[in-house]
């Protein structure tokens, strides 16, 4: 993003996680995450598998992250297992998974 006024540039960092859910089984539950987490501010959800029961989505911090994580066990479709890599120019990319209680 660029300001033309004041000429600064601003780069949003973000991060991917992909996360395996609980409880999803059909497209009424895939649409229902994809409605919930779009309101949430600096999260896009990238894409949501039946099949695997999986769902992909960026997000800008560590608390948005968290944000999406409450909302998605608000729902009914808690975080069983996530992945998440962080992308960062100029930087190796890293990947920490994480096994949710």
């Amino acid at each position: 993003m660029r300001s033309r006024e004041y000429g600064i540039i601003l780069k949003l960092r973000r991060m991917k996680a992909r996360a395996k859910l609980e409880n999803l089984n059909c497209n009424a539950d895939k649409q229902i995450i994809i409605r919930n987490l779009s309101r949430i501010m600096n999260v896009r959800v990238l894409e949501v598998n039946i099949e695997t029961s999986t769902i992909n989505f960026l997000y800008s911090t560590s608390v948005v992250f968290e944000e999406a994580q409450r909302e998605l066990w608000r729902i009914g479709f808690p975080i069983k297992a996530c992945s998440i890599s962080g992308f960062e120019q100029n930087h190796p990319n890293k990947e920490i998974r994480v096994e949710m209680a």
